[in-house]
C-alpha cells in the first residue's frame, strides 16, 4: 500500500479521492485542519507520507498557498515528492515554484480512469522510498567508517549533514509526539 498524504482548504473532495485511489492501492491521507509549514511537516511524518498533493489555493484558511508549501516540503524533507492540483493551473505556474510536470489540473479526477493519477503516485511514493533507503544505507556507511576511524574530513561532514537531516526529522517526529503528550496530560 502506497501512502499519499493530500491537504486541502476544503474536505469537499476527501471521500470521493480517497475511494477513488484506494482501489489502485493507494492510502489516502487527508487533512483540512489549519496548520503552520512546521506542523504540516510534522503531519507528514506522524503519517508516514510518502507522496504528498497539495490544493493549490489554500488560502484563506492557510497563511501560504500550496507552491510554497512544496518549496518548504522540499526544503525539510528532501525526496518527497509533492505535486499541486489545481483549478488555477495557469497561476501555480507563473509562480515557477513548482514545475509543469508536477501542477495537475483537478479536473483529471473527474476522468473515469485514474490510472493515470495514479500511475504517478505511485511512482512518486517509490521514489520516496528508494531515495530514503539510499540515504540510510549512505548514512550506515558512513557510520561505518566512523567507527573504523577510517573516515576523512569530507566525508565526516557528509556524515553530519545525514545525520543532522535524519534526526532532525526522527526530531520533529518526537517533538510533535511530546506535545500531544503534554495536551493529554494537561487534561487530566
Amino acid at each position: 500500500m502506497y501512502k499519499v498524504g493530500y491537504i486541502d482548504d476544503s474536505a469537499k473532495t476527501f471521500t470521493n479521492y480517497t475511494y477513488g485511489l484506494l482501489e489502485y492501492d493507494i492510502e489516502l491521507i487527508c487533512t483540512n485542519e489549519k496548520m503552520s509549514k512546521v506542523q504540516l511537516v510534522n503531519w507528514v511524518l506522524d503519517n508516514q507520507i510518502e507522496a504528498v498533493m497539495i490544493d493549490y489555493k489554500l488560502n484563506p484558511k492557510f497563511e501560504f498557498v500550496g507552491t510554497e508549501l512544496i518549496a518548504y516540503l522540499n526544503d525539510k524533507l528532501p525526496g518527497l515528492q509533492c505535486v499541486v492540483l489545481t483549478s488555477y493551473k495557469s497561476n501555480s505556474l507563473e509562480e515557477k515554484l513548482v514545475p509543469k510536470v508536477l501542477t495537475y489540473d483537478r479536473d483529471i479526477f473527474s476522468e473515469l480512469d485514474w490510472t493515470e493519477i495514479a500511475d504517478t503516485l505511485k511512482e512518486y511514493c517509490q521514489i520516496f522510498r528508494n531515495r530514503m533507503h539510499l540515504l540510510i544505507n549512505q548514512y550506515e556507511n558512513l557510520y561505518n567508517k566512523i567507527k573504523a576511524k577510517n573516515i576523512n574530513a569530507e566525508e565526516n561532514e557528509e556524515f553530519l549533514d545525514l545525520y543532522k537531516m535524519l534526526n532532525d526529522n526522527v526530531n520533529d517526529k518526537l517533538d510533535s509526539l511530546l506535545d500531544k503528550l503534554d495536551k493529554v496530560l494537561k487534561n487530566e
